[in-house]
């Protein structure tokens, strides 16, 4: 199990709420009066403004943000799993699942890249999540290529059956002229 943002929440937070529990004893001895100097009150009053108030309120927050961050990555995880079990999927298709917005549903994909919770290729020209399992096992899918035009390198999908143009100079991807990769020539 990686070590998650949320864990340190939930850290701190609960840091802060063993504080007001170690101080909220003075505190209230301190108001009822159990402790046996004339200064009872007084004690407990400051116990509680300078001890019990601040570490609380921190505490609570904390652990707000802890459960916050907790509930964001078993989003993002579900997404994750999601996208495992498409292995192909466009995020205009993905938002219309999920009713979200595609910006949206293209931010979290590629936040769950960033993570690490899914690994695969978001290709920005097709708008297009691709998991690194079809890509392995799909025989005639390029990741990528070399134009033999102009030299620039593509970093579009192309699925078989697919036309790719070259996206500097374009020219089209002729997958039979080479044994050793794809090059192109001009349209």
């Amino acid at each position: 199990m990686k070590f998650r943002i949320w864990h340190i929440f939930l850290i701190i937070g609960l840091s802060f709420l063993a504080l007001v529990l170690m101080f909220l004893p003075v505190a209230i001895m301190g108001f009822t009066g159990l402790e046996e100097s004339g200064s009872g009150d007084v004690v407990g009053i400051f116990t509680m403004i300078l001890c019990v108030v601040p570490a609380f309120v921190p505490g609570v927050i904390f652990l707000l943000l802890a459960v916050l961050f907790r509930a964001r990555l078993k989003k993002l995880a579900e997404l994750a799993e999601m996208l495992r079990s498409y292995r192909l999927i466009t995020m205009s298709d993905l938002a219309r699942k999920l009713d979200r917005r595609e910006h949206r549903v293209r931010n979290a994909v590629k936040l769950c890249m960033k993570m690490g919770l899914i690994d695969g290729k978001f290709d920005e020209g097709e708008n297009t999540f691709v998991t690194r399992e079809y890509i392995d096992k799909e025989p005639g899918m390029i990741n990528g290529w070399r134009c033999s035009g102009c030299g620039n390198y593509n970093k579009k999908i192309v699925l078989p059956g697919e036309v790719a143009k070259c996206d500097a100079c374009g020219a089209i991807l002729d997958r039979t002229s080479s044994d050793k990769g794809p090059s192109s020539a001009q349209a």
